[in-house]
């Protein structure tokens, strides 16, 4: 990753310029190196926000996902789908997805939710997964101080993390 970063850093003219500034400043070598590693260890999941506090992105790295996140992983299984709103909704209160978030009130889960998703004919594990995804997006959103203003946006967001937790789920 370390490598990776500088690779990126290296292939921008821009870049260049800045670590001759660096080095012009005495920061050399070492100031670079912090500049690309930053300040401490970023967490595995990592909504970027605007001036105004609105997510405009998120940051995932598969390598740190905590164990805590991988043991809550579906093993990939029956295809069945699932219509029962009863057990949509179990499965929607199991992920906490029917709490009131401090942050985003909004995104609390309600009946059409449930419609919806009942209407979809998903598996249960492809469900779990998918309300995995949203609630670790909502916890995110929480810890950061992060406005997701619609349930559109926390769908969009959580599908950049679904793919990643899906490969980790494959390869259990």
């Amino acid at each position: 990753m370390f490598w990776l970063r500088i690779k990126q850093f290296l292939s921008r003219p821009l870049s260049v310029l800045l670590w001759l500034l660096l080095l012009i400043l005495g920061l050399g070598v070492g100031g670079t190196i912090w500049w690309l590693v930053g300040p401490g260890r970023r967490p595995w999941l990592e909504l970027l926000k605007d001036k105004e506090g609105v997510i405009m992105g998120v940051r995932v790295d598969p390598q740190r996902i905590p164990r805590a996140v991988l043991d809550q992983l579906p093993s990939p299984g029956d295809d069945t789908p699932v219509r029962d709103k009863a057990e949509i909704q179990a499965l929607a209160e199991r992920h906490g997805l029917y709490q009131s978030w401090k942050i985003n009130p909004h995104l609390t889960f309600e009946d059409w939710v449930i419609d919806y998703w009942s209407k979809q004919g998903r598996p249960a594990w492809d469900l779990e997964l998918q309300f995995l995804s949203r609630r670790l997006v909502l916890e995110a959103a929480e810890r950061g101080g992060v406005r997701i203003p619609y349930p559109g946006d926390l769908s969009r967001w959580a599908e950049r993390v679904y793919p990643v937790l899906l490969k980790r789920a494959q390869e259990k």
